[in-house]
């Protein structure tokens, strides 16, 4: 070796870390000139995305910014332990030190020994950039530290952007900064390194806060500083450190946390009242900002508000919705909670607790194009600091369609009970029609809330429920029958509380009189000469009814149905008292939701509508006396939303024969017509399976709605409904 070089050897090693040993030496900078700061574009323990993962793994080095084709050189004097040539993350080892998004040079291999500052051990790439790292794989140092890379000179304050705070472990905010339990302290935070194009946007070195009096003065508490960046935290402990909203060149971070723990701030060891909250950051040349929040320590709020009281959901117009509901009682309420859903499983949310506010009891929606059944509920939401939402109310839905009938369904069971009541009518009438239908209780009924005689028949539903009709709706009721209009009303104890409340008005206008209760019922029978004649209605889905109201029909009314040799159903058509016009009446001393099955409701409702003349739509079958339900069979998935993200385009249909038979299977829509044959054969004993992609004969894809999946075997049938789903927004 030349005197010359040895000098320089000599020169280079006084700055340089040697392989094998994390001494606190200086080195320069790894490109021209060595002795010059550059600028820095990321630094250590930043948050970095992968994929769809916003926050996957801390920054292991630091960014410096280099145009592609840029000569990279070593820190230090020393072996090549690694090379990695390919794609945009091709790096190169020398000990301790790698240079990530360089091509290596091509005149190196592994074991070849290099000088600090003299071999160009690499070019940058496409990235344009450094990453620059100091340490093994996962004993990552900061190089941004003191007696690392040199030279190097920040002047700069960090800058804090906002202080919020969270309920511990979740991302639910404490509103107007009340917070009360386990508080999680969330800051939105960079680091200005330099004056280059990224140089102001980096991440922090120190990060902690610490909590003062109202006056700001006397600390409730040592500082608590728990993120200090000086060695890479495992990758598992991203989310420890930084919150949701964190990205490639947003921080936000969670100094009430450890690095490998959950940490908060516990509001339950100090009085409630009035306090400061102090955050700071840091970076590694000692600039430090701090920022001051006012907030309140309050008792815990984890009580919900009373529940409101859905009424009535109806179109008043040509495509003009309306929604009514009762107010929360609540002295906290901030507001209300709309949601809406296809198939009262799925629900999402319209409205929230801003946009229905405490003073609003209404909500009218203009443009409503929607064509199908919805349905909606409401929730209200308090004003605590981590805000509470109550029970939902009970269920409405509507149909709106420019067909006629239109009906209405009135639900007299109980607002307090999550029932589906409604929702099971409206499926059993939209099986048999393209019908209308709108909703409502019974509050809202009797407070004129809707003109009746725009309904062309209102099914009035009390389910066990035991309490009488209240004056107002005996007016509205009696109006609407000596005009014309066409009832249904059914419950298994009405029949007792309308005599023992006043019997002369249920004599006149619903034909009846009472003759005791009925027990343990579980099958109901159609009599001889009527439109339910020879109907054998199984009741109670798992167990016999517990009471039945017996009645006696009188002045024309006819037996409809029987039970243990009692009527308990009549059917009266004709003119009621003070009438103009002749009107009809079905009441049933049982819930009519009780009939099990919802082929056989559906084909009970298609018998009423054709005897009454409000028939729309094709029967799914054209025989009236065809048994149903006489093979198993289901779909799945079902609902079957056609336009999913997982890839799944097909329904599966699978159904079971005892006996080897010929058969036919179709898809059917609300209006009765085959949209779609799927198989017609012989098949044999077993279970067997069919699959159907959502076309019709056309092979086009059907619109979103409710469909039927009907087999037929001779003079047998089984008929499945199901749902498909559009995942649009549709108001």
């Amino acid at each position: 070796m030349t005197r010359k070089l040895m000098i320089l050897f000599t020169f280079f090693s006084s700055l340089m870390v040697l392989d094998g040993g994390f001494a606190q030496n200086t080195y320069n900078w790894p490109l021209k000139p060595f002795q010059q700061q550059h600028f820095i574009n990321g630094t250590f323990c930043e948050n970095r995305p992968s994929g769809g993962e916003l926050r996957h793994h801390f920054h292991n080095g630091i960014d410096i910014p280099l145009s592609q084709g840029g000569e990279v050189y070593s820190v230090s004097t020393g072996v090549i332990t690694t090379i990695d040539p390919t794609g945009t993350n091709s790096y190169i080892r020398i000990g301790r030190f790698a240079y990530v998004h360089v091509d290596p040079n091509p005149a190196l291999q592994v074991g070849d020994q290099v000088l600090a500052y003299n071999t160009v051990i690499g070019t940058t790439n496409s990235q344009n950039h450094i990453h620059f790292i100091d340490g093994y794989y996962n004993n990552e140092t900061n190089p941004l530290l003191p007696n690392r890379i040199d030279p190097f000179t920040d002047t700069y304050n960090p800058v804090i952007f906002s202080i919020r705070f969270y309920q511990n472990q979740t991302s639910v905010q404490f509103s107007d900064n009340r917070v009360g339990g386990l508080v999680d302290i969330v800051v939105h935070a960079m680091e200005k390194t330099d004056n280059g194009r990224l140089g102001e946007n980096n991440g922090v070195y120190r990060a902690g806060y610490q909590i003062f009096s109202e006056d700001g003065v006397t600390p409730i508490g040592d500082p608590v500083e728990n993120f200090i960046f000086t060695n890479k935290p495992g990758n598992q402990y991203i989310k420890n450190v930084y919150f949701e909203g964190s990205n490639l060149s947003t921080y936000i971070y969670i100094p009430t946390n450890f690095f490998d723990m959950d940490g908060y701030w516990n509001t339950k060891t100090i009085p409630f009242g009035n306090y400061q909250v102090e955050v700071f950051v840091e970076d590694t040349r000692g600039n430090i900002s701090r920022k001051r929040t006012s907030v309140v320590v309050v008792e815990q709020d984890i009580t919900p508000p009373p529940a409101p009281i859905l009424s009535a959901v109806r179109i008043i117009d040509y495509r003009q919705l309306q929604i009514s509901w009762q107010p929360s009682s609540a002295e906290d309420l901030l507001g209300y909670r709309l949601y809406f859903s296809f198939d009262g499983l799925n629900w999402n949310i319209h409205k929230n607790e801003f946009d229905l506010t405490p003073a609003d009891s209404i909500l009218d929606i203009s443009n409503f194009t929607v064509r199908n059944p919805i349905y909606f509920k409401i929730t209200a939401i308090d004003n605590a600091p981590i805000p509470n939402e109550s029970f939902s109310s009970v269920y409405y839905g509507l149909r709106s369609n420019q067909e006629t009938p239109r009906f209405l369904l009135v639900n007299a069971y109980g607002d307090e009970f999550f029932i589906e009541i409604v929702k099971t009518y409206s499926e059993d009438i939209i099986a048999t029609g393209t019908y209308r239908f709108d909703s409502c209780n019974r509050r809202a009924f009797q407070n004129v809330f809707a003109d009746l005689f725009d309904y062309d028949m209102i099914f009035y539903f009390f389910g066990d429920d035991t309490s009488s009709l209240s004056n107002e709706e005996k007016i509205r009721l009696k109006s609407y029958l000596q005009t014309g209009g066409n009832l249904m009303i059914s419950g298994s104890q009405i029949a007792t509380s309308f005599f023992n409340s006043d019997s002369s008005f249920y004599k006149e206008y619903f034909k009846i009189i009472a003759d005791g209760s009925l027990s343990n019922v579980d099958t109901i029978y159609g009599t001889g000469g009527q439109i339910w004649s020879n109907e054998i209605i199984a009741v109670g889905e798992n167990s016999p009814l517990p009471f039945v109201n017996g009645i006696r029909g009188i002045d024309g009314a006819e037996v409809l149905v029987e039970a243990q040799g009692k009527t308990v159903g009549v059917i009266f058509r004709g003119d009621f008292a003070g009438g103009s016009s002749p009107g009809s009446i079905i009441f049933l001393g049982f819930p009519f939701e009780s009939i099990s099955g919802f082929s056989q409701r559906a084909d009970l409702l298609r018998t009423v509508f054709a005897e009454l003349s409000l028939v729309t739509g094709a029967k799914i079958t054209g025989r009236a006396d065809v048994p149903v339900n006489k093979f198993r069979i289901s779909s799945f998935p079902n609902p079957f939303n056609l336009y999913n993200s997982s890839g799944s385009d097909l329904m599966t249909i699978q159904y079971e024969l005892t006996a080897s038979r010929n058969l036919e299977v179709d898809i059917y829509n609300l209006l009765g017509q085959r949209i779609r044959r799927l198989f017609t054969g012989r098949v044999s004993r077993g279970i067997h399976n069919l699959t159907w992609d959502g076309t019709n004969e056309k092979n086009y894809i059907v619109p979103y709605g409710v469909y039927f999946i009907v087999l037929r075997s001779d003079n047998l049938q089984s008929v499945q409904k199901f749902l498909i789903l559009n995942s649009s927004d549709y108001f």
